[in-house]
């Protein structure tokens, strides 16, 4: 497959697996937010939220497999297989600490929510952390499938995973009406996920998952490549879940539930860079090894080019008319709440493209040591944000907090990574 064709299936892929689980979220939000009432609600939200962060916690395992997979695919099947023992260490581990994190984190955050579950926070929160235990091991097979040039098929699997998931709040909270059996049926789910991803890399990548085994050398090798993204990653999990703690902890559920909301609306709309950037990702790194930089120049042009059309096109419409879309999803009252986060949130989304964009390219070339640095910086910036607005009271501030996130960020990747450097990717683009 060439990698024009590559790329166009890959996002094709992507964007209408994405399409049909925003259709999905659309139709299973309202369904909860009826049966549980706002303040059950915001723990439902914030719990899945926390589960969808638990991948990115892969020690940078995910872009060293499929940096170093990649490079021996070229040196024959057998080379590259020899090479995915190490890492499921890497992701057995994790992905057990991960789930211990939320076993660990979810009872203090939510202790006001205590009386509004009729099974307990510990069940919810073990349930919480075999679901986050299966969401990163699922990284592994993941990994595999990008670097066998396989994405369109991870798109697939993750379609057929997020119906899964819709069914489980679907039942937990429309048949039960309980958290407790949500949670459960939701780590239910993700073991699913889990057992697809393992069958297909079985299947399509000729790998199998295979026992635990440490090479030390190799590991440190995979660590040094990984290492940068490794830190970039937590810091994203750190930034997408402190404020929503927070306002666990500080502020009524009432007004928690209007805040993720909100945050889970605009985000959405980032699924439209993921696109762009995750259909050319393997395409781009191809292009750095081979030093093919007239292709990085134009397929800049190109990323920047969709992801502001893109953008524009989203967030225009969803605040102009954002009382009338919302309050016919979700109620008028949530939608008057919500309005003001979903400006100041669409605010950050915009420089959240700037960011990936930045992002896509200097991973791309391997500057992943910029990524850290700059996430350093964005996340230096965003926590006395954070701190100010609990002492505070703020949750408006709360919410600007992401846009000084990502305006740091964004100005801190360009600066070093396309102005201060005066080699590589700096020519290209």
């Amino acid at each position: 497959m060439n990698s024009s064709r590559e790329a166009q299936l890959n996002l094709i892929s992507y964007v209408g697996a994405r399409v049909t689980a925003i259709g999905v979220f659309a139709i299973v939000v309202p369904l909860a937010l009826r049966e549980l009432g706002e303040e059950r609600y915001a723990v439902l939200a914030i719990m899945l939220l926390v589960i969808g962060f638990a991948p990115l916690i892969d020690a940078g395992a995910g872009y060293a497999l499929t940096f170093r997979y990649m490079r021996r695919l070229g040196r024959g099947r057998k080379t590259a297989t020899a090479l995915l023992a190490e890492h499921h260490t890497i992701y057995i581990v994790a992905s057990m600490a991960v789930g211990m994190m939320f076993f660990l984190a979810f009872p203090w955050v939510f202790a006001q929510a205590e009386t509004l579950v009729k099974t307990s926070l510990v069940t919810i929160s073990v349930a919480g952390g075999v679901a986050s235990f299966f969401a990163l091991l699922s990284s592994y097979g993941r990994a595999i499938l990008v670097a066998s040039r396989k994405t369109y098929i991870v798109n697939l699997v993750d379609l057929t995973s997020d119906m899964a998931r819709a069914a489980a709040i679907v039942m937990g909270t429309v048949v039960y009406r309980d958290l407790g059996v949500t949670a459960v049926l939701l780590a239910v789910a993700f073991a699913f996920r889990w057992l697809l991803f393992a069958g297909i890399v079985a299947r399509f990548a000729e790998a199998v998952l295979p026992v635990m085994r440490v090479n030390k050398r190799s590991l440190r090798a995979s660590m040094s490549i990984g290492a940068p993204l490794a830190f970039s990653a937590v810091v994203t999990v750190l930034l997408g879940t402190i404020d929503k703690f927070v306002m666990a902890r500080v502020f009524p559920l009432s007004e928690v539930a209007s805040y993720v909301l909100s945050y889970d609306i605009t985000t959405k709309g980032w699924m439209m860079v993921w696109a762009v950037n995750g259909a050319i990702a393997p395409i781009l790194m191809r292009w750095c090894h081979a030093r093919e930089t007239h292709k990085l120049s134009r397929a800049s042009r190109y990323t920047w080019a969709l992801t502001f059309v893109a953008g524009v096109a989203l967030y225009l419409p969803l605040n102009f008319f954002e009382p009338e879309i919302i309050g016919w999803w979700v109620g008028a009252d949530m939608a008057a709440s919500a309005q003001v986060y979903i400006f100041v949130f669409s605010i950050a989304s915009l420089l959240y493209f700037a960011t990936a964009n930045l992002y896509n390219f200097l991973q791309a070339s391997g500057k992943t040591w910029v990524i850290a640095k700059a996430y350093l910086v964005g996340l230096g910036c965003y926590i006395p944000v954070i701190a100010l607005a609990a002492a505070s009271r703020n949750p408006l501030l709360m919410a600007s907090a992401h846009v000084v996130l990502w305006a740091a960020a964004a100005t801190a990747m360009w600066y070093w990574g396309f102005i201060k450097s005066n080699k590589g990717l700096i020519r290209a683009v």
